[in-house]
């Protein structure tokens, strides 16, 4: 054999060994429960027991920027529609969030997408993604195509690795710092978010953060599967509502990205599905920020929740 056919050969079978390696170890990590993760599992098993135990008519559907951003209890005893708050981590990836609310669309139901700007881009997604699929719903891993599972699988460093091993071998000490399920309500909506809570000099953080040249990219994979879950909304009488994210003031700069804005009405209009709002009403100033550029206080949450409901019924949605 010549040294060319060799050296294939043999890249081969060192790419394959390392497939099965990387396989056999994700089998064995899974269901580790590495205390990383927990937060995000606890709070949509919390989630998914609100949108069952309810009859729900809305449906919020995101990141955490909805989840601290948006209120289903202000919607249910203010606005008389019964909702629920499925957002969570949009660490998850846009896929996973809308194969979470797929079981709770059914007749009449209404789905609101307040979408990260980054769930419209090209898959780029770390630990938040690996550590809850393979550390608290292998099933659902299990479940993807063997690329995606790759991806997964190579979508963390070796940090993300490292936490999963330590808990599948040693455990993982809860912690009760940061971010408790045990905050949010009985709607799935985020409780600790007060002005009393904020965090010390998360203003002053937040306001040297406040400037970004950043431009988005518009995906049409993304806009693919948003689609696609409208179509699968429609077929169930149920209908699927886009609107703008809560982000802190000067953190995106929306004439640079009017591109962006513009290209992303036009794709959505061009399948079907509504583009309620604006990007500039949804910018929330500094005095209103809690602790990240994402994550409004009570009074943001309130003011953009009674936004979000004026927006649907000049939209003729509701």
């Amino acid at each position: 054999m010549r040294r060319s056919s060799r050296y294939t050969v043999g890249f081969i079978a060192g790419a394959a060994f390392t497939l099965v390696l990387l396989f056999a170890l994700a089998r064995w990590v899974e269901g580790a429960a590495p205390e990383a993760g927990r937060w995000t599992a606890e709070i949509l098993a919390k989630k998914r027991e609100a949108a069952v135990q309810t009859n729900p008519r809305l449906l919020i559907l995101a990141g955490s920027n909805a989840l601290f951003g948006f209120s289903a209890q202000r919607i249910t005893d203010e606005h008389g529609i019964p909702a629920v708050n499925l957002a969570s981590n949009v660490g998850l990836g846009l896929p996973y969030l809308l194969d979470f609310a797929r079981p709770f669309l059914r007749a009449g139901v209404i789905v609101v997408l307040p979408l990260e700007y980054r769930l419209y881009g090209p898959s780029r997604w770390g630990q938040t993604r690996f550590l809850h699929l393979l550390g608290y719903d292998p099933v659902y891993f299990r479940g993807l195509p063997l690329l995606d599972q790759l991806d997964v699988l190579t979508e963390t460093g070796w940090g993300g690795w490292a936490r999963i091993i330590k808990a599948k071998l040693l455990g993982d000490t809860r912690r009760n710092d940061g971010y408790q399920s045990s905050t949010l309500n009985d709607y799935g909506d985020e409780t600790v978010n007060r002005v009393e809570n904020r965090y010390p000099f998360a203003s002053a953080r937040l306001a040297n953060a406040a400037s970004s040249r950043e431009r988005l990219v518009l995906d049409s994979e993304a806009l693919a599967l948003i689609e696609e879950f409208a179509r699968y909304a429609a077929a169930r009488n149920a209908r699927v509502v886009v609107t703008f994210p809560n982000v802190l003031k000067g953190t995106v700069d929306f004439d640079l990205n009017r591109k962006f804005i513009d290209g992303l009405r036009d794709g959505l209009a061009s399948r079907g599905i509504p583009l309620i709002g604006s990007p500039e009403a949804n910018a929330f100033d500094l005095d209103l920020a809690f602790d990240t550029s994402a994550h409004p206080i009570r009074d943001g949450q309130n003011a953009a929740t009674d936004r979000l409901m004026g927006d649907l019924k000049r939209a003729g949605l509701i």
